[in-house]
């Protein structure tokens, strides 16, 4: 989970996409497949994650979803909504990113 402030984001809006940078840190790290990405949003009072409670299932909505995605190919990674979330700027953001990596040993 990745919580914004409502300050951070400015006000309402419709979120179309996200970009996170995906660059390793490790210059030699090799880009990889992640099976499935899965991003849902939702509006919360949290301010941070630090009490590691996670957001209900219920409560978040599903805006991407994809399989075989490279990461780390690129700078910026940025995922085109399959639906666009419509941000009230009333509470915080929660962002969700859940995705599989096939490790082949």
């Amino acid at each position: 989970e990745q919580i914004y402030t409502a300050e951070e984001i400015g006000g309402a809006r419709t979120i179309e996409r996200l970009s996170f940078a995906t660059k390793p840190k490790d210059a030699y790290a090799e880009p990889f497949t992640a099976e499935s990405i899965k991003i849902y949003l939702a509006e919360t009072t949290k301010a941070d994650c630090l009490d590691k409670t996670w957001t209900a299932s219920t409560d978040l909505e599903l805006v991407y979803s994809d399989t075989d995605i490279i990461i780390g190919d690129q700078e910026w990674e940025t995922f085109e909504f399959d639906a666009p979330f419509n941000y009230s700027g009333e509470k915080n953001l929660v962002v969700v990113v859940i995705h599989m990596r096939i490790y082949l040993i």
